[in-house]
């Protein structure tokens, strides 16, 4: 049990002698005026804030008002219950609703503190994000809810996600990181960096189906073809991909939404290929990370391979489970640096980055060569066009 535990269980006690005090009647109006004042504050949340606050603002203003939406209908739905319990005047019947609001008050804050968690999960803030996802009574409560009641809060949670990368996990699952010691902070100046800096592209998409522009790394792999990530291209209707030597068009030939892997096909693409691995990359393996994070220049990061693991999660949509070959890697990875490589300390490509962890700010996830191999053997020869889906959350 963490803080959060204990939280909700010191809140439980005071609810269930508030809910003693003020009978079930009360109780049941209070959790409902709750629940519906964080449905509509969820709504009104992302248009307001869009509209009116910029940048990093806007998800701290978003929370404010979806709490703030809450305890305003809350307040007027418990004034509602008051008035309907002092009709209430049979003895019998008082205390038995006296029992039952002490029980309903538990299940009140179990439920709410529920509601609260799901779209915390996802938030920009890691110490939060990991004190939720590791509290032991937010998880058991979600193992018994029913799976359609985070729909109703999942525009919010969607809206608190500002990592640019789609889920991997459950949305109240940890990140479980095996400690290696820190990256070698001398491997962004390597050879091996030099050689491969102009094998790595920007990829530029338009998805007019969702209104958005989405942008991401990618790398040349063979003659003409590009690998990236699914996610950077999902919904695209036109792809454009920055070379060292300009801008040219691409097309997608390879669109694998459960790995999160697509293969480009460029015309006259005159850049040196990189090779993949050929074996696979021990803990504590030193790696660097390239690509193109938040839409700026070539970056370059020292990482280290925590560990080797067969991960069980989510397609890019969030919908079916599939099981992918991963490295989980100690290094800053951010939104941008999808689809770009994780290379070896002499140039060798070990896996596509695809992902971060959201409770941690140095832990990513990483695609192997193994688990890309089907893709961009596939893309090696294909030459028609692929749908691109639809866009992702």
């Amino acid at each position: 049990m963490n803080l959060v535990d204990f939280l909700i269980v010191a809140t439980a006690f005071a609810f269930a002698f508030g809910g003693f005090r003020n009978g079930a009647v009360v109780g049941i109006c209070s959790l409902a005026g709750f629940v519906l004042g964080v449905a509509v504050g969820a709504r009104i949340a992302e248009p307001v804030t869009s509209h009116f606050v910029k940048g990093s603002a806007q998800v701290p203003v978003a929370i404010v008002i979806v709490v703030l939406t809450a305890l305003l209908i809350q307040g007027g739905v418990v004034y509602l219950g008051r008035m309907l319990r002092q009709r209430i005047t049979w003895s019998s019947v008082q205390r038995a609703d006296a029992v039952v609001g002490a029980i309903f008050g538990v299940v009140s804050v179990l439920v709410a503190s529920w509601i609260i968690a799901v779209p915390l999960a996802s938030a920009p803030y890691p110490s939060i994000v990991s004190a939720v996802r590791n509290s032991v009574i937010v998880r058991d409560v979600d193992g018994v809810m029913p799976s359609g009641a985070r729909n109703i809060y999942s525009s919010l949670r969607t809206y608190l996600d500002r990592s640019g990368f789609p889920p991997v996990f459950g949305d109240l699952q940890a990140t479980q990181i095996v400690d290696v010691p820190a990256p070698d902070p001398s491997l962004v100046t390597s050879a091996a960096v030099v050689r491969a800096r102009s094998s790595v592209v920007k990829i530029y998409g338009i998805a007019r189906s969702c209104d958005r522009q989405i942008e991401g790394s990618g790398f040349v792999y063979a003659p003409n073809r590009i690998l990236t990530n699914a996610h950077v291209v999902a919904g695209t209707s036109e792809v454009t991909v920055q070379t060292p030597s300009g801008s040219t068009s691409a097309r997608v030939v390879v669109y694998d939404p459960e790995r999160d892997l697509a293969v480009l096909a460029v015309s006259g693409l005159k850049v040196t290929p990189l090779t993949f691995a050929t074996d696979q990359a021990k803990t504590d393996a030193s790696a660097i990370v390239l690509g193109y994070p938040e839409d700026g220049p070539f970056d370059v990061r020292a990482a280290r391979v925590r560990e080797r693991e067969n991960l069980v999660g989510r397609d890019i949509y969030g919908a079916g489970r599939v099981t992918r070959e991963i490295y989980s890697i100690r290094a800053l990875v951010r939104s941008g640096n999808s689809g770009g490589p994780l290379i070896s300390t002499d140039g060798r490509v070990l896996g596509v980055v695809f992902a971060t962890a959201l409770d941690s700010t140095d832990t990513g996830f990483v695609l192997t060569a193994a688990e890309a191999a089907p893709d961009y053997n596939a893309g090696r020869t294909a030459t028609a066009k692929v749908s691109t889906g639809a866009c992702t959350s």
